[in-house]
């Protein structure tokens, strides 16, 4: 599962990203709820991979494996051990994810691809 799940956002991450928006809100419409999907349609990758990463590297550490020592499931060791250590990661990469968003959004209202009965940055301009 892990590969197929890379080998997706490698394809994503592959496409440009105004051009496969423009793609995908040209498509399904100029809604402001299609241009929240679109932008998260191509924001998760970066996080996905440095979650990724991190996950990895905590699943090799001594206290994950003394908690499988010990039988505790899966389940147990995500939401105990796995998740609080990845919150450091996924909190500030959320952020970043919503600033690129917003100004996302007001370029492609600039554009002429946002919603015209909402106004916003890109609108304005």
């Amino acid at each position: 599962m892990d590969d197929v799940l890379m080998r997706f956002t490698d394809m994503v991450l592959s496409l440009p990203d105004l051009a496969l928006m423009i793609v995908l809100i040209a498509y399904g419409g100029r809604s402001i709820w299609n241009i929240i999907l679109v932008i998260a349609i191509v924001s998760w990758t970066n996080t996905a991979r440095m979650v990724r990463s991190q996950v990895l590297s905590l699943k090799e550490r001594s206290f994950v494996e003394a908690a499988k020592a010990i039988g505790s499931g899966n389940t147990h060791i995500i939401l105990r051990h796995i998740l609080p250590n990845v919150m450091s990661i996924i909190l500030p990469l959320t952020i970043m994810s919503v600033v690129w968003g917003i100004l996302t959004e007001a370029g492609l209202a600039f554009l002429g691809l946002g919603d015209l009965t909402i106004k916003s940055w890109g609108t304005i301009l």
